[in-house]
């Protein structure tokens, strides 16, 4: 798994606490998180949300986050294409 923004592998203890939270379907991630989640770029997320892959970010406090339980969502709609 590499970090897309610097490039350096993300730790795999970060990596899977970013999983479980997903995985959860509570709460809201980051866009970078989501990046690493799914081990892509930030750039890809940005496609992925401006297609209809994946659902729009809500905005929070001036920073765009993901409602976890919507990506479940979304990855199991993508999952059985």
């Amino acid at each position: 798994m590499v970090d897309s923004q610097k490039n350096f592998p993300a730790p795999s203890d970060k990596l899977a606490e970013i999983r479980r939270a997903i995985e959860s379907g509570e709460g809201f991630s980051s866009i970078k998180h989501v990046a690493l989640y799914f081990d892509v770029s930030i750039a890809t997320i940005y496609n992925w949300m401006n297609q209809g892959v994946i659902p729009k970010a809500y905005k929070i406090g001036g920073r765009r986050r993901f409602k976890n339980s919507e990506l479940l969502q979304a990855e199991a709609l993508y999952e059985k294409v």
